[in-house]
């Protein structure tokens, strides 16, 4: 039995930190479950846990299980437009419970071993517009399965302390293809 190549998991852990702040905001743990349905559509089912630090400036913890759909809107060789939906469940531990919807436009490039990227993400929820968030960036793949990613985040938040943010993150990739049997 072999190994379908139609299956990805990707492992990631993120930092974010608001520019201005002199420390972390945010550290993700995030396992991500990626299925090539068809040549240009994948399913993806992922699982985000955060510590955040609150406007207490206490550490608090969220689990975020998400499901979404990508497709690959335009390809050449060198780049790729994509379109992705997610749907998020956040659990708060000690706070309430609510969903969030996201849609993002991506722009990445292809050149190996570098990949820039250039994103637009919306972000709803029950009561409407919540941001949007513009992302630009670089993954470079340091060998086969591993990669680190810098990049620059920027939003005009409407809810959760309104206001502008700019955010620099840095995460670290393994990626491990082809792990379910074929059948």
């Amino acid at each position: 039995m072999g190994l379908s190549s139609r299956w990805q998991l990707t492992v990631y852990t993120r930092g974010r930190m608001v520019t201005g702040a002199r420390q972390w905001n945010d550290v993700s743990i995030v396992p991500r479950l990626q299925y090539r349905f068809r040549p240009r559509m994948n399913i993806l089912l992922g699982h985000f846990h955060t510590w955040a630090l609150g406007r207490d400036e206490a550490w608090h913890e969220t689990d975020r299980p998400y499901a979404g759909v990508e497709f690959g809107l335009w390809r050449t060789r060198q780049w790729t437009l994509s379109h992705r939906t997610l749907w998020e469940r956040f659990f708060v531990h000690g706070g309430p419970d609510w969903n969030r919807y996201r849609t993002q436009l991506q722009l990445y490039g292809q050149l190996r071993p570098y990949h820039p990227y250039a994103s637009v993400e919306a972000f709803f929820d029950q009561h409407g517009s919540r941001t949007t968030r513009y992302r630009s960036g670089l993954r470079i793949d340091v060998g086969r399965h591993h990669g680190i990613e810098f990049g620059y985040w920027y939003e005009r938040r409407k809810v959760a302390g309104p206001g502008l943010r700019h955010m620099l993150v840095v995460s670290v990739h393994l990626y491990f293809p082809g792990l379910a049997p074929d059948s």
